[in-house]
């Protein structure tokens, strides 16, 4: 607690003062970011889904990204919101019609389900579906939600598997977000304190032992995330948002995850500003949020949009379809042929069969 101190009070003094740390996985040069797979590849299958997990792996992300929220048994779940409604069949069930209730959570109401009056069983008995109406339902209603524990038991079998077929492969890490904790620890739930006792059960919860078997990246909105885990491990910490000056959050973390458009200029999309070179400036790493390839926004192509992202100079990028990613990365251009998209879905399918039954394999050949 002295050195964290130490640090806020030479800020004060207007001596520059960052977070350092010489964890093997969280460097990246600029020519090759980070893939960061958000909410796995959510692009192709229901968010936070084990089987977008498995694909973001196998689709050659850095790192997948589980959102963690936790339920009335305080049991930590990957979910994106504390709500059900978006990405779930919950309004289907009747048996829990009298759990939706009116809650404000961020200075907003919300009329809804919320994971917190739910014992893990109950949530257990739940579908996932795709959030986004245009994108593919084909696998709406075959998987649950997944708890932390099942995620990274996942990619430490998956991350086995591939150090068996090569022992000098990288691993594919978690990329975790701890969502709402002060809000959370107002309703009697520690989240934080859960989430270290889970990575510490694993054996992840230092940079070391991460390294060897699932990295572990920590990022969050809240500083109370990023004050725990920086009084209790050594993991790479990312600031989430753009809410206070680059030159405070290099006390808090190690690296920052801005939305793009604040990189660029607001009169020129594709004109770079001064906020990933004054990051650099600091030490910090730049990992932005969130390249959505099938959607408009900066760039007509998929190849065009993944160069606009590395015209920025960063150093990670979220994405809904890291194979994509993937793909320009290892390239630099746009020559290469792709596979079709049906290619794709295939591909997908025959490894969500093997987590599924056959029933399903008979529905897509038909």
């Amino acid at each position: 607690m002295v050195s964290k101190q130490l640090i806020v009070v030479s800020c004060w003094l207007g001596v520059v003062c960052t977070l350092e740390t010489t964890c093997p996985y969280f460097t990246s040069s600029h020519d090759s970011p980070l893939i960061i797979a958000h909410r796995g590849a959510c692009g192709y299958l229901p968010e936070h889904s084990l089987a977008g997990y498995s694909e973001a792996f196998y689709m050659g992300a850095d790192f997948v990204e589980p959102d963690v929220v936790i339920t009335k048994d305080h049991q930590l779940v990957c979910v994106h919101d504390l709500y059900l409604s978006d990405v779930t069949d919950v309004a289907s069930h009747p048996e829990f019609a009298d759990r939706k209730r009116k809650l404000t959570l961020g200075g907003k109401e919300r009329d809804d389900w919320w994971t917190i009056d739910f014992t893990l069983t109950e949530l257990k008995t739940l579908r996932l579906h795709q959030r986004w109406p245009d994108r593919n339902h084909f696998y709406d209603g075959l998987f649950q939600i997944p708890t932390l524990e099942e995620a990274l038991d996942l990619l430490t079998s998956l991350n086995e598997s591939r150090k068996k077929e090569n022992p000098k492969a990288s691993l594919t890490g978690a990329y975790i977000e701890m969502k709402w904790p002060d809000f959370l620890k107002e309703q009697g739930f520690d989240v934080n304190q859960l989430a270290y006792n889970t990575l510490k059960a694993h054996g992840i919860e230092t940079c070391a032992r991460a390294a060897a078997t699932v990295p572990i990246i920590m990022q969050d909105f809240f500083e109370s995330t990023l004050d725990f885990f920086h009084d209790h491990t050594d993991l790479p910490l990312i600031f989430l948002g753009e809410e206070h000056p680059l030159s405070y959050m290099a006390t808090k973390a190690h690296g920052v995850g801005p939305s793009i458009d604040s990189l660029v200029s607001s009169q020129d999309p594709w004109t770079p500003n001064d906020y990933v070179s004054d990051a650099h400036k600091l030490g910090l790493k730049v990992h932005p949020w969130t390249l959505r390839q099938d959607q408009p926004k900066y760039g007509s192509t998929v190849c065009e949009k993944n160069m606009n992202m590395l015209s920025l100079n960063i150093d990670g990028l979220f994405t809904e379809y890291p194979d994509g990613a993937d793909f320009f990365w290892a390239t630099k251009g746009c020559n290469t042929q792709r596979r079709s998209l049906s290619q794709i879905f295939y591909d997908v399918l025959k490894r969500v069969y093997t987590t599924v039954n056959q029933k399903t394999w008979s529905k897509f050949q038909q």
